[in-house]
Order: structure tokens, then C-alpha cells, then sequence
């Protein structure tokens, strides 16, 4: 079970991308700090893909400030009130609920070079 760091990139001046890369099964991502940079980004969407090998990937986020323990962290929904996961790639999967941090998490299954990105974008002119 390893930590996988998160990469950043600004796509655009309203438009942000949070990736982690080469998950595998029992991998957690590190905890992005989502309160601290993009927390006014009012569209979220999150992508998974990769050898899944009957693994499954939960997206999931906390309200504690600093660090944080595997129970502090709570599965992140959909507008229709269902946990974001995957079993296999998928389409994109609207995130509803803000958050002070959010990870992916890596569970079950045999799965090798998972890749998981968030993409928020802020619809407000400046």
C-alpha cells in the first residue's frame, strides 16, 4: 500500500486538474488540500482509468483541517446522492459537495496503473 502524490496543472485560467497516476490496488492517493487553492471552483468532475483488475476506486473527502486518518475521510457523492466509484472505466462523474480535502482510495481486485483525475472549473467572471 503506497501514498501516490497528486500533480497539478492550471489548463486555463478558470480550469484545474488534480491527477494521480499509476495507482494500484491498496493505494490511497495523497490528500489534495482542496480549501487552500480551489475550494471557489463551483464545477467538479472526476475520471478514472487504467488496468482495473477488479479493483475499485472510491473518491473520497474530509472536513478535518491537517492530517488525516483512514476514518476521517467519507465516501464523496454525485448530485443523486450515490458514491462515487468505479469498477471500470466510465464515464465522467459530476462531484457534488465541497470539501477541505479529498484522495482516491484503491481497494479489492488486482488492479496496476489506475489513473484518477479531478477537473474543476470556475464559472464565475472576474
Amino acid at each position: 500500500m503506497a501514498v501516490i502524490p497528486y500533480s497539478c496543472d492550471f489548463l486555463a485560467a478558470n480550469v484545474f486538474l488534480i491527477s494521480w497516476a499509476g495507482m494500484t490496488t491498496n493505494d490511497t492517493g495523497a490528500p489534495y488540500p482542496f480549501y487552500r487553492y480551489v475550494s471557489h471552483f463551483t464545477d467538479k468532475s472526476a475520471q478514472a482509468w487504467g488496468t482495473f483488475g477488479g479493483s475499485t476506486i472510491l473518491l473520497e473527502g474530509s472536513n478535518k483541517v491537517g492530517p488525516l486518518i483512514d476514518s476521517d475521510y467519507d465516501p464523496i457523492m454525485d448530485p443523486a446522492g450515490i458514491n462515487i466509484t468505479w469498477t471500470a472505466q466510465a464515464p465522467l462523474k459530476q462531484i457534488l459537495p465541497v470539501f477541505v480535502q479529498f484522495r482516491p482510495r484503491i481497494t479489492g481486485g488486482a488492479g496496476s496503473s489506475i489513473n484518477v483525475t479531478v477537473m474543476m472549473v470556475n464559472k464565475r467572471t472576474q
